[in-house]
């Protein structure tokens, strides 16, 4: 799960003068989910997280703002750290009679 920190927000605040705000206070904040690879041991998150940062980060920059030439220029691991908190999770449970629709962003 990733959340978003700090300098994310205020980013996403500076782009429209009157565009919608978001708030450290709004808790709780959303996240986004996403499914990686199965992890044997809670450290292998860390690997998990260097091989899909990059497309995650502009995942999330493109949820709020299309405009990539708006996006920050350094899209790096540390800058990622800074702006993102992470979670991981072994398990999820699906508790839907439905089929999941999927999105690629892999691409």
């Amino acid at each position: 799960m990733v959340k978003p920190k700090a300098p994310y927000i205020e980013w996403a605040n500076g782009l429209e003068e009157e565009g919608p705000k978001i708030s450290l206070s709004d808790e709780p904040r959303e996240r986004t989910v996403y499914l990686v690879d199965e992890l044997e041991f809670t450290r292998d998150s860390e690997k998990v997280i260097d091989k899909h940062f990059s497309k995650i980060f502009e995942h999330e920059l493109y949820l709020w703002h299309i405009a990539e030439e708006d996006w920050p220029q350094d899209r790096g691991r540390d800058v990622f750290d800074r702006w993102f908190e992470f979670e991981s999770h072994s398990l999820v449970l699906d508790l839907c009679d439905y089929v999941f629709e999927v999105e690629d962003i892999a691409g």
